[in-house]
């Protein structure tokens, strides 16, 4: 008796495995959403760069002395300029070398400050200007934008220099037009990758 006791139990203890088992069968079967918890890690590839071959340098007047970046994405700028409104232009590309990340411009700035803040301030008297990319814009993963960068010698900054008994351009004493005004500035791209 003992044995068909246990034998009864047996069947029952077997029979409640299989019913568990089937349900959590019949649930995964059933069921649309799949859960899996992990790690996992994305390898930063996200690098831009200047195409240095890409350089080319028109002088309206002014006259360049230097222009060369670096992989910071840094352009140092060494121009004379000798009268109102000389204007020196830098054409250049910039190349996104990544696959996986957009390189969004966060910032640029001229010797540290931010490009429309240092072109109100009157004490600078080049004014920058850049075409074809702008604060927010983004370059794709692997493309590259060609940019234009011109600095032009502000004639009301001059002007009101003069206006206010100072040599027209600083470091010279007379308004005489041989005199040459040279600035070296650094301009500095801050690109991080799209959100």
């Amino acid at each position: 008796m003992k044995k068909k006791g246990n034998s009864k139990k047996n069947k029952l203890v077997l029979l409640l495995i299989l019913v568990a088992f089937f349900m959590s069968v019949g649930y995964a079967a059933l069921s649309r959403e799949l859960t899996i918890n992990g790690t996992g890690r994305i390898l930063n590839d996200f690098d831009v760069v200047f195409v240095e071959t890409s350089m080319d340098v028109e002088e309206n007047g002014a006259e360049s002395i230097e222009f060369t970046f670096d992989n910071d994405h840094e352009l140092t700028v060494l121009a004379h300029f000798f009268l109102a409104g000389d204007s020196i232009e830098y054409t250049f590309d910039i190349e996104n070398l990544s696959t996986l990340f957009g390189a969004e411009l966060e910032a640029l700035t001229i010797n540290g400050i931010a490009l429309d803040t240092y072109n109100a301030n009157p004490a600078n008297l080049i004014t920058w200007e850049i075409a074809n990319i702008d604060i927010d814009d983004v370059i794709a993963a692997g493309g590259t934008v060609t940019v234009t960068l011109t600095g032009t010698l502000d004639a009301a900054k001059i002007a009101a220099r003069v206006a206010g008994g100072l040599s027209a351009l600083p470091g010279t004493v007379t308004n005489d037009p041989d005199d040459t005004y040279e600035e070296e500035f650094t301009i500095k791209f801050n690109f991080v990758p799209e959100n």
